[in-house]
């Protein structure tokens, strides 16, 4: 059975201070090359 674990490194775009009320974050697809993949043998290997 081939499992794979897909995640990439989350970037803060949201410039705020902590006198500023805070903007919710929007979703931004990565880009495809910057997405990795970690190959494990059975679904406890993945958590």
């Amino acid at each position: 059975m081939n499992i794979w674990v897909e995640y990439f490194r989350y970037e803060e775009s949201r410039k705020n201070t902590w006198a500023q009320i805070r903007e919710n974050p929007k979703w931004n697809p990565p880009e495809s090359d910057k997405i990795l993949k970690r190959f494990c043998q059975s679904r406890e290997d993945a958590n």
